[in-house]
């Protein structure tokens, strides 16, 4: 369903507040965002994911989402144990949403910190170093060098290893990645952590992988 949720005066760009007969969202006469954050808090999560919020007087609008809404969705996107603080922030970080759940969850701050550092400082660097010894640019010398260091095991984490690889030389195919820089390295791999399952968007393809590696288990 769609909402009118603002007006803009098209000679000048500028919002007004006017009524053009079109259903808007229910409003609330909050003047002060200690009056939000209240509000946001007590709802629970069958009342919806939150509020936004509008200054009056710059139009500027900012979402205020429920803390019980996001350990709700949370746990839809592969979460299956919201005790297991590791799983939880692995997924925060698969996500990419790290600013918008530590800043409800200011107690996972610590523990956050010490998964991204394991992925960024020692999981992504190492999955680099070893797709750089496997790599040619000619792709049957690849797949030969994959095929002698990672066979094909039927071993669940070595072939998502495996998978990785083909991954990240598919990404690069019409490149050398010889030539990347350390970043441009870490954010394929990172973009290649963070896929998604086709058949089930909520799901990521090297969840498994990464909880095998980082010693947590998801079932």
């Amino acid at each position: 369903m769609l909402y009118h949720i603002g007006t803009r005066d098209m000679s000048t760009l500028e919002e007004i507040d006017v009524d053009i007969g079109v259903r808007k969202p229910r409003s609330f006469p909050f003047s002060q965002l200690s009056e939000c954050l209240q509000y946001v808090n007590k709802m629970s999560p069958m009342e919806g994911e939150g509020i936004v919020a509008c200054d009056v007087r710059t139009y500027h609008r900012i979402k205020i989402k429920s803390p019980s809404y996001l350990l709700i969705h949370s746990q839809t996107v592969g979460i299956k144990n919201q005790n297991n603080v590791r799983q939880f922030c692995l997924n925060i970080w698969l996500q990419g949403e790290k600013q918008e759940y530590l800043s409800y969850f200011p107690q996972y701050v610590q523990d956050y910190d010490l998964v991204e550092n394991e992925l960024e400082q020692s999981i992504i660097p190492n999955i680099i170093d070893e797709f750089t010894k496997l790599y040619s640019n000619d792709s049957k010398e690849f797949f030969r060098n994959l095929n002698r260091d990672y066979p094909s095991s039927g071993k669940p984490d070595q072939d998502r290893k495996r998978q990785i690889f083909t991954n990240i030389f598919h990404q690069c195919f019409n490149d050398d990645w010889l030539t990347f820089d350390d970043e441009r390295k870490r954010a394929i791999v990172r973009n290649i952590f963070k896929q998604r399952n086709r058949d089930n968007p909520n799901k990521f393809i090297f969840e498994k992988y990464l909880s095998s590696v980082m010693n947590f288990s998801v079932k």
